[in-house]
């Protein structure tokens, strides 16, 4: 084997001319430039005493081998098992690598303020559906840092995992997904049942709306005194501790249509707003794309579960088709405040609706448990070409309307698919 791709270099090399341009890709010098290091010579130089370790998390136990001299590793860890970077933060395992496309932040247990009292509910697209405000307690969890990207979701085609096709266009740009200049984009026209299958993909599930808010707003922990105030209802993540004058800007989150041309007015790359964190740490919880929740949308019912980890199911008795699922966080085309809320049908994507993971702390807790079977995603999809067809109908006025039909939910209203 080794002198095979030895021969192949030197053909490919001596073929088209050292330095010379072949076919769209450069190859720098010529075949006496590419040379394969002996495998004596690789890993880390080792002892019999001393320990082997990369400070790689990912790549098993390393062990010393004693013909060279060298560590040599063991079996790679689970992919999308949780790892800690040498600098602390939490990423997951992918192809044997601590990955911080990846990255997880820590979300406390303990208590926050949930929604705004009706004197306060003048902020996003759809007023009036935040009230009234109440505390609630969600147990331990990590949120992804970052929304879901068009390059994790190519990594789940590359392995035969996800659909070997996928919605091309964002709301402007008519290619889009397959364009290596937007793998660090949020990931577009995922429904409801997609989006909870990634999740389980990587062995996390999406986040209810309360683990969302605390994610976004942040605990009552985090401002004195302990308990529960005015000063732990903030408006916008960044609005911390609560100055009471924060003005949406571009610098803080992506939501164009409110704020001027100084936004993309399209999706734009994750984490390019630094200024618009949440108290935790949390990447674009505003602006950019809606996320899913798995709360079935309506008018906020007296604290279900006395207010410890609550959580609103769709009605069992109903076809899927007629739930209306809550996302939160506002898009490039919508204002953000963090209690806005609006809902849409469950089998449906859309070009501005994305996806955030969360894992709980707790082993065990809620719906933890790793689900990556051996069936590609795509063959648990309900909808197929109608939900493909779903995503591309319509601009913004009939996706308004459907929206707007998607929060009346006092009388039963849904979605619809038309």
């Amino acid at each position: 084997m080794f002198s095979r791709r030895v021969a192949v270099l030197v053909f490919v090399a001596t073929a088209c001319g050292g330095g010379c341009d072949c076919g769209g890709t450069t190859l720098l010098g010529d075949a006496g430039d590419f040379v394969i290091p002996p495998a004596e010579t690789l890993g880390t130089p080792c002892s019999e005493s001393p320990p082997c370790d990369d400070g790689e998390p990912c790549n098993g136990v390393e062990t010393c081998n004693p013909e060279t001299g060298r560590c040599v590793g063991g079996e790679l860890v689970a992919d999308f098992t949780q790892c800690t970077t040498s600098d602390g933060r939490y990423a997951s395992c992918v192809d044997g690598v601590c990955d911080l496309n990846y990255e997880e932040l820590f979300v406390p247990a303990g208590p926050f303020v949930m929604g705004v009292g009706p004197e306060m509910d003048e902020f996003g697209c759809n007023r009036g559906y935040a009230s009234p405000d109440r505390i609630a307690t969600v147990s331990g969890f990590f949120v992804d840092r970052y929304e879901l990207t068009n390059r994790r979701f190519k990594r789940c085609q590359r392995i035969g995992r996800c659909p070997p096709t996928w919605y091309e266009r964002s709301f402007l740009r008519e290619t889009y997904f397959s364009d290596p200049a937007f793998d660090d984009f949020p990931v577009l026209g995922l429904s409801l049942v997609d989006a909870q299958d990634y999740c389980a993909y990587e062995g996390k599930r999406l986040p209810t709306e309360a683990e969302w808010e605390k994610a976004a707003r942040g605990g009552c922990e985090l401002a004195p005194p302990d308990s529960c105030g005015e000063e732990d209802e903030r408006m916008v993540p960044w609005d911390w501790p609560p100055l009471g004058d924060f003005v949406e800007t571009c610098e803080e989150a992506n939501y164009a249509s409110y704020v001027g041309e100084s936004c993309p007015n399209d999706t734009d790359g994750v984490g390019r707003r630094p200024l618009g964190r949440s108290p935790y740490g949390v990447d674009d919880m505003i602006g950019n794309v809606n996320e899913w929740t798995t709360d079935c949308a309506g008018f906020y019912p007296d604290c279900p579960g006395d207010c410890v980890d609550p959580h609103v199911p769709c009605d069992p008795d109903l076809d899927p088709s007629m739930w209306a699922m809550v996302y939160r966080g506002g898009s490039f085309y919508c204002s953000g405040a963090l209690t806005a809320r609006a809902g849409w049908g469950a089998q449906d994507g859309s070009f501005d609706i994305g996806v955030r993971c969360v894992r709980p702390a707790a082993e065990g807790s809620g719906d933890s448990s790793v689900k990556r079977g051996n069936r590609p995603l795509w063959e648990r999809r309900r909808g197929g070409e109608a939900h493909d067809r779903r995503v591309q109908a319509g601009g913004l006025a009939s996706d308004s309307i459907r929206r707007a039909v998607g929060m009346q939910l006092a009388g039963g209203g849904h979605a619809s698919a038309g």
